[in-house]
């Protein structure tokens, strides 16, 4: 036996397949590179080629390696698990094929193929009350089975009246048919739709009065669920949400050894860390609460404002404390809810850079690596445009503004002038990568937020004396 015991009678003992466990190992002439599963053995091979060679994979189609003709390779002794078991990210450039791999993420949003070691699947992922019982399917039959909200049953925009038994029973047989379909996906969703018409029959109201949140309801029905399904299946996972009206965990209810609960940070402000910002005290509350009924969580966290996808969203300092203070926290899953549906908004290629490289290694020095993408895919560029950010970041902090995902746009914690000033980040990058054409383009794109910003305010104030003044750096 040598290396802390992981090598036993030439036998590697990594742990389970899920683990990503891998090993790298150095003995006399021999490298040895081997991995919990086959999807481990690849990653650890993307760990040496990056950590030990230097390769890096900036997106999926920018890539660097170095011309080294007579690689040395040190002594290696690294066996590593990450913390974080579930990483996924929803970003459109890192949800290709090899990219994803190649950042060592395995989570539903993945299309890591079996031949790459496969990935997590949720089955329905989400808001899976109107997925598995839709109402144009059953509400006419059965009205009661849908929340009741005024004194009006829901056959759209509400979600289910979770006391009543026939309906779970028929969610349940419904769930179970998903499963056969598809049994070694491990995972199912069972949860809430996406608005907050919770049912307020009796039976339901009742259930709230006895639990002190809306989260009590959801617990309970997806515990029955799960009971009925640990019964064919007693090794797959349900997973619920605890999302806007439920994100407040119960006072009596705890979710079963095979329910996954993954807690949602929409409610909360991305200017300040999740765990320890003054902003985010209810979140952190809760998230603490959950800990003790539901001690490995799953997170949703969300790093783009969706309603304004195309301005900055200087969220850049929190986003990577977040994954280390969660992972520390002994949360083991993590979904980050970028932009997928743009390739031109807040700096994508480096947010999924940077976030993956962290639910791998969430104890990584995140100003490292944005700084170390930066100045990979910008090249001279890189050095003003981590200015940029810092500044952009010391402003909504200064602000007090709460950064929210889903509202708002520059003006609340962005003064005309202060934009102006930022703007002087980017000239500089401009003029620090003159003539170079591949960077000059990957500048220009990165700038499209700025630009966004700019006509925001023009659009509001076009006749501010900042737009007359020498120093205005803004669109003529």
């Amino acid at each position: 036996p040598y290396v802390n015991n992981v090598v036993v009678e030439n036998r590697i003992n990594l742990g389970g397949p899920n683990d990503d466990s891998i090993y790298l190992h150095t003995r006399g002439p021999n490298l040895i590179i081997a991995g919990s599963s086959g999807r481990a053995v690849l990653y650890a091979t993307y760990t040496f080629l990056e950590d030990v060679c230097g390769v890096r994979w900036w997106s999926s189609k920018v890539e660097y390696v170095p011309d080294n003709a007579a690689l040395e390779i040190p002594q290696l002794d690294t066996v590593y698990t990450p913390r974080i078991k579930y990483r996924d990210i929803y970003y459109a450039d890192a949800r290709t094929n090899p990219f994803s791999a190649r950042l060592r993420l395995n989570g539903h949003m993945q299309p890591i193929g079996p031949d790459q070691g496969g990935h997590h699947t949720i089955i329905g992922l989400c808001h899976t009350f109107a997925q598995f019982l839709p109402g144009s399917v059953y509400f006419e039959e059965h009205p009661e089975w849908y929340s009741l909200v005024g004194g009006k049953r829901l056959k759209e925009d509400g979600q289910l009246c979770l006391t009543n038994e026939e309906m779970r029973k028929e969610f349940t047989k419904v769930a179970l048919e998903r499963i056969r379909k598809n049994p070694k996906a491990g995972y199912i969703g069972v949860s809430q739709n996406d608005n907050r018409n919770a049912c307020q029959c009796p039976n339901c109201s009742k259930v709230l009065a006895e639990e002190g949140a809306q989260s009590g309801p959801i617990i309970r029905f997806v515990n029955a669920v799960a009971e009925e399904i640990e019964k064919e299946y007693p090794d797959y996972t349900v997973v619920t949400l605890a999302y806007q009206y439920t994100e407040k965990p119960p006072l009596l209810a705890k979710p079963r050894k095979n329910v996954k609960v993954q807690l949602c940070s929409i409610e909360a402000s991305f200017a300040q860390p999740l765990l320890t910002g003054e902003q985010n005290r209810t979140f952190s509350q809760n998230l603490n609460r959950w800990l003790e009924i539901a001690p490995r969580l799953f997170i949703w966290d969300y790093l783009t404002n969706f309603s304004k996808s195309l301005v900055p969203f200087p969220n850049y300092r929190v986003m990577g404390a977040n994954i280390r203070d969660l992972s520390h926290a002994n949360v083991v899953g993590m979904f980050c809810q970028g932009d997928s549906l743009s390739v031109t908004g807040d700096f994508l290629l480096m947010r999924a850079w940077v976030v993956s490289h962290l639910l791998w290694n969430p104890d990584a020095d995140p100003d490292a690596l944005r700084r170390e993408f930066l100045d990979g895919y910008y090249g001279a560029a890189g050095e003003y445009l981590n200015d940029y950010m810092m500044y952009l970041s010391d402003r909504v902090e200064a602000s007090g503004a709460v950064l929210k995902c889903d509202r708002g746009d520059t003006s609340t914690w962005l003064t005309m002038e202060e934009l102006n000033a930022a703007t002087k980040f980017f000239d500089q990058a401009e003029n620090a990568i003159k003539g170079d054409p591949v960077l000059t383009t990957r500048l220009a794109i990165a700038r499209i937020t700025l630009d966004n910003a700019w006509l925001e305010y023009l659009k509001r104030s076009p006749e501010d004396s900042l737009t007359k003044s020498a120093d205005y750096r803004g669109p003529k």
